[in-house]
């Protein structure tokens, strides 16, 4: 054992990767999280990158498609955009999809296919996630930033979670 992975170059079953960007209002709360490579996870609200792997004459290269979902804002696109370019420095080209814009079939094959996706992200607007804390010595419930993950949710303390239609309570303290 040599003590490092091999790079994503040298792995025998290079794959597709499709990352899922959001943005919570400023450069600081916005992250790029790989999911599944699978057109059923778009959301026309938000924007994604796709690293395609090429082999050209036995080389490995990559082909980076940055797919702007056609009711995302213009400052997630850029946002996207500017991730594309300076996170993925091994990339050969970088392409701007718009949804709707006749993407390449590469882009479908490489997706699984094209599929139905939700066309809005409407929930973005309803759902909120509250903590509830007594860190201060006191009971407080406070609600945390309208476009969270599960990073946002605290093991110390009970979230709780409303979805327009539905009220979750979480409790993750454990012996607390």
């Amino acid at each position: 054992h040599k003590g490092k992975r091999p790079s994503e170059k040298d792995a025998p079953n290079v794959r597709p990767r499709l990352y899922h960007v959001r943005q919570n209002g400023n450069i600081l709360a916005q992250r790029c999280v790989e999911i599944g490579c699978s057109s059923l996870l778009l959301n026309s609200g938000f924007c994604y990158i796709l690293k395609l792997p090429v082999n050209k004459d036995g080389d490995m290269s990559y082909i980076l498609y940055v797919w702007v979902g056609s009711k995302s804002s213009e400052e997630l696109m850029n946002a996207t955009i500017e991730i594309g370019k300076e996170a993925f420095d091994d990339v050969e080209t970088v392409s701007v999809l718009y949804e709707g814009s006749n993407e390449p079939d590469i882009f479908w094959t490489a997706m699984g296919g094209r599929k139905e996706f939700d066309l809005h992200a409407d929930w973005m607007e309803l759902i909120r996630l509250f903590r509830c804390s007594n860190e201060r010595g006191y009971f407080a419930v406070s609600e945390k930033c309208s476009d969270f993950c599960q990073d946002d949710l605290s093991d110390e303390d009970v979230m709780i979670l409303d979805s327009g239609t539905d009220v979750f309570c979480l409790d993750w303290r454990g012996e607390q």
